[in-house]
């Protein structure tokens, strides 16, 4: 999907892959008019990250995806997902608000730059354990390693499967501010969750950042093209 809604980046990113390392076709739909197209032509419908507010909530959306089609939720998707209808499993994770001790209230205005970026992530990498007995991990080994460029991060889904999670001490690599390490610590990276005939794939992180995350492209093509 593309249009207004959609990050031109994250469409571009997509298209890119299909068009010039694929060479295979694909149909563009725009989403702000996707919600009045007839699916039913469709068979995998990828969602980059944007706003689909007027299409996750289409009854027609979900009669599709009931009837055996396949969404591929990528990044801010799965946060729009989370709690709806039928995505009940897909829980944010929060950080615990601990009170407040005497030093925090003290702070120093000096240090405010200093505390801000405790809670920046300007891009990490973290290892990803994969259950490599499923479609979606077919190919690789025990392990992938994610670049993370956002704080977002969900619950181990409690109906579904869980194909990629980030272990505890995951980071391996980048800027990750300390107060956000432990949240993205023993969270969901990739999953899947089966809704009627059909089924959705969680992408937390963008495996096909800017064209070069090459260790990703093999999990996209297995979220495209296996059947699960």
């Amino acid at each position: 999907m593309a249009g207004s809604p959609v990050s031109s980046l994250a469409f571009g990113e997509v298209w890119h892959f299909f068009d010039q390392q694929l060479d295979y076709p694909i149909t563009v739909l725009d989403a702000t008019t996707a919600a009045r197209a007839d699916l039913s032509k469709y068979d995998v419908i990828i969602m980059p990250s944007g706003s689909y507010g007027d299409i996750l909530s289409s009854d027609d959306f979900s009669a599709w995806l009931r009837a055996g089609g396949r969404l591929i939720a990528m990044e801010g998707v799965v946060s729009q997902l989370a709690g709806k209808p039928g995505f009940e499993s897909i829980i944010r994770k929060t950080v615990d608000d601990e009170e407040t001790s005497v030093d925090d209230r003290l702070k120093r205005y000096a240090d405010q730059s200093r505390e801000s970026m405790s809670s920046s992530l300007a891009g990490g990498i973290f290892k990803v354990n994969v259950d490599n007995t499923h479609p979606l991990g077919f190919g690789y080994g025990d392990t992938y390693f994610t670049l993370k460029r956002s704080s977002n991060s969900f619950e181990y889904l409690t109906s579904g499967w869980n194909v990629g999670h980030v272990p505890v001490d995951g980071k391996v690599s980048g800027f990750v501010g300390s107060k956000i390490v432990d949240n993205l610590e023993e969270s969901l990276n990739f999953g899947v969750i089966n809704v009627g005939r059909g089924n959705v794939v969680l992408m937390v992180d963008n495996p096909l950042f800017r064209g070069f995350w090459y260790g990703g492209r093999l999990m996209f093509v297995n979220a495209v093209f296996q059947p699960m």
